[in-house]
């Protein structure tokens, strides 16, 4: 139940409060269905809470406590802003038949995407994704300090860490950690050679249940683009093309079935719950205009 209350602080209530807003024409935003209210107040406080913990692990601060007080500060905040004006009002539709839709489309996806895989590879890059997320969530920073890098003595580091040959002034802690850079051997200060967002979702992931719950992730996201394309779909061309399957999911008409892959090693992230959002709010200024 905790965990519950936590997942809700951290994944949707910066976004609802945010949304509900009374600025840049909130009627607009009011008159979305229901069920597309609610994803926009999830892709909202997702991104706030990625913000977060990218800004506090950057600052070598990140807990996941902090994140959360911070979470509840800026809701707070932004309620006492609006001077706890966040009715919508009567232009708010309430959930009709149409919310079934998203709702089976998530159902599913997480049905198909759970459970994950076990395995954790850590010299692939979807290994290296959790490495980078588990090291935000137990270190709090991005750039680690690793006593056993530090540890080797200068006239033996090219017997374990061999030179990036495109960056000379780095090294690649091959024989440690695959997908790491060694920034500076001395201190052994290594950091994740991918962008951080994503294992900013891993880092909560692993605080809200452990390793399982860093390996959930990889479905959250799945479920997330799915439902995001939906969306994307039923706002260019109607509800009943975004009911189509092809529409309704991300990969049947692209590159393949991508979240499939989060049931067996490696498994990958999902990146249209990343990027649909962007793609749909771009739609919806078109279309609207």
């Amino acid at each position: 139940m905790l965990a519950l209350l936590q997942l809700i602080v951290v994944a949707w209530l910066p976004g609802a409060v945010a949304f509900r807003m009374p600025v840049l024409d909130r009627d607009r935003r009011a008159a979305l269905d229901a069920e597309e209210r609610g994803f926009w107040a999830i892709v909202i406080g997702v991104a706030v809470s990625l913000s977060v913990v990218l800004a506090l692990a950057a600052a070598h601060r990140y807990s996941f406590t902090r994140l959360l007080v911070v979470d509840l500060g800026l809701a707070a905040a932004l309620a006492a802003i609006a001077r706890l004006d966040l009715r919508l009002g009567a232009a708010a539709r309430r959930p009709g038949l149409t919310a079934i839709v998203p709702l089976a489309l998530a159902l599913v996806g997480a049905w198909r995407f759970l459970p994950p895989s076990e395995y954790i590879i850590g010299g692939k890059d979807p290994g290296v994704y959790v490495n980078a997320g588990v090291q935000i969530a137990q270190r709090g920073t991005l750039v680690y300090h690793d006593p056993v890098i530090a540890a080797v003595p200068a006239f033996a580091r090219d017997l374990f860490f061999p030179q990036d040959t495109n960056r000379g002034e780095y090294y690649l802690a091959q024989r440690f950690n695959m997908g790491f850079y060694i920034l500076n051997p001395e201190t052994g200060a290594t950091v994740s050679q991918f962008p951080h967002v994503y294992p900013a979702s891993i880092a909560i992931g692993y605080a809200l249940d452990g390793l399982t719950g860093a390996r959930r992730v990889f479905a959250f996201w799945g479920v997330l683009g799915v439902v995001a394309v939906y969306f994307l779909g039923a706002r260019l061309a109607g509800r009943p093309a975004g009911w189509n399957p092809r529409c309704a999911h991300p990969h049947l008409a692209g590159r393949g079935p991508e979240p499939d892959r989060v049931r067996r090693p490696p498994p990958r992230p999902d990146r249209s719950g990343r990027r649909v959002p962007r793609v749909r709010r771009g739609g919806r200024s078109v279309s609207d205009s």
